[in-house]
């Protein structure tokens, strides 16, 4: 990650910054939020080929 984001992840929520890594297991509720007008950059690795999205 590069900057601040505020970050959902089960029942737990707050913000993690530059360096930080967050593991969201399959089927939890995760999300990620850019609240400052500053662009952010993230990485995505799934561990399998089947990635599937769903929108809460």
């Amino acid at each position: 990650m590069d900057g601040q984001l505020e970050f959902v992840l089960g029942d737990e929520s707050g913000t993690v910054d530059k360096g930080d890594v967050l593991l969201a297991p399959p089927g939890g509720r995760h999300g990620l939020k850019n609240a400052s007008s500053e662009p952010r950059r993230i990485m995505f690795i799934f561990p399998t080929t089947n990635v599937q999205r769903v929108y809460l």
